[in-house]
């Protein structure tokens, strides 16, 4: 095979992928299951790739799931990470809410209501 026929192949080739249509939405999708393929192939793992993919976006929510129900964020420490959308890579928009916009609600809003029967956290549950 000469050179040129290596990059005639080439551009054959690039004719056939930009006719096709784009399956992933965005780089990032790419980019974990190339890795996902790449890994499998070197450990000779034939099982179906969707398995691995939800394993992986499983344990990823799970990590996230403490930090961002009790702070908002993905990250906090040492950088502040925003809440993505992992399918999409953007923000998830967390607006600031005033607590004059949840205390108006309330009949009165001095009033302490009592939570020595509510269960906000149990740690023998695990998610």
């Amino acid at each position: 095979m000469t050179f040129h026929s290596w990059f005639t192949g080439l551009k054959d080739l690039k004719k056939i992928l930009e006719k096709q249509e784009a399956k992933y939405t965005n780089a990032r999708t790419f980019l974990q299951n190339t890795k996902m393929i790449m890994a499998k192939i070197k450990t000779c793992d034939w099982s179906p790739l969707d398995d691995n993919l939800v394993q992986i976006r499983v344990s990823t929510l799970k990590g996230l799931l403490q930090t961002a129900i009790s702070k908002g964020v993905e990250k906090s420490y040492p950088t502040l990470v925003n809440l993505m959308n992992h399918d999409t890579g953007t923000k998830i928009d967390d607006p600031v809410i005033e607590l004059p916009e949840i205390l108006e609600y309330f009949d009165d809003p001095r009033e302490i209501l009592s939570d020595e029967e509510m269960l906000l956290f149990d740690e023998n549950i695990d998610f």
